[in-house]
């Protein structure tokens, strides 16, 4: 089994939580936040949930307390695709 890459994102970068919507898709909010410190995240597999696919924001998984930081109901934030990702 393949095991997930965890990656960096910066202090700064906008995201938004997650927002449940048409047909029990997953979906990022309307409203954007900008991140107070850096996080550790990792990229959502296709099975992991069901996720509307964004031009501009990317799912990533994030810890529990990260998601209950930034008030996401589920432990996935929504990262501007020209956030600052570091691999």
């Amino acid at each position: 089994m393949e095991q997930k890459k965890e990656l960096l994102v910066s202090a700064g970068t906008e995201v938004k939580i997650s927002t449940k919507g048409y047909y029990e898709f997953w979906y990022p909010s309307e409203t954007h936040q900008t991140l107070g410190h850096d996080i550790v995240v990792q990229r959502v597999g296709r099975s992991d949930l069901k996720f509307h696919l964004s031009a501009k924001w990317v799912p990533y998984k994030v810890s529990r307390a990260v998601a209950d930081l930034y008030g996401s109901p589920i432990q996935v934030l929504w990262i501007n695709e020209r956030g600052k990702v570091n691999v």
